[in-house]
């Protein structure tokens, strides 16, 4: 039987979101706080849906790394997969992931998160990835991203990346609306498995 196996990364994968863990490590708990502070009327017109996610997204994006070139924001991207990302994900979804690998299935994680940070840690483990992406791939790092990899864009997204039809069973994880339209594509899925 062919398997494909999604996972969604923040809340699920991870018992933190990764966005705000790259924030504390490139910045430190005060400028984390204050960025939190300073862009409070962002998060709450975000939160009342009188601005996107992706904008709110790319203000604090900007606010924690402006001043880097692309390259820089990729050194700490990866540095950050390395020393934080394997601290702070689940080892019960960890042990899953393996598990299915085992089982030869087709295992993609599909996140909203930056690409730039979840892909090392991806790669490490051999799994593949579809998430939010940059803008940009070169030049200074301004915080513009493309579509937010969330609700019907993991769906669209996984679409454009390989034919699920030639799939016997699909199987999903997730933990937020934003996972949900993902979920309803799986044969099987689990809301806050882990």
């Amino acid at each position: 039987m062919k398997r494909l196996i999604l996972f969604d990364f923040d809340g699920t994968v991870t018992k933190q979101d990764s966005m705000l863990e790259i924030f504390r490590y490139r910045n430190g708990e005060l400028k984390y706080l204050l960025g939190f502070l300073i862009h409070l009327p962002f998060l709450i017109m975000m939160q009342l849906g009188f601005i996107s996610t992706k904008r709110t997204k790319e203000k604090l994006l900007a606010f924690h790394f402006s001043g880097l070139s692309i390259s820089q924001f990729n050194k700490y991207c990866k540095s950050f997969a390395e020393e934080v990302i394997p601290q702070i994900v689940r080892s019960n979804a960890l042990e899953k992931i393996y598990e299915y690998q085992k089982s030869g299935d087709r295992v993609i994680v599909i996140t909203a998160s930056l690409e730039n940070w979840v892909k090392p840690w991806t790669d490490q483990i051999g799994i593949e990835l579809i998430g939010t992406r940059l803008k940009k791939e070169s030049g200074l790092f301004d915080g513009k991203i493309g579509e937010n990899c969330k609700g019907t864009e993991k769906v669209n997204r996984l679409k454009a990346y390989l034919d699920i039809s030639t799939y016997d069973e699909i199987i999903a994880f997730g933990d937020t609306r934003g996972d949900k339209e993902m979920l309803g594509l799986a044969g099987k899925s689990y809301y806050r498995y882990f």
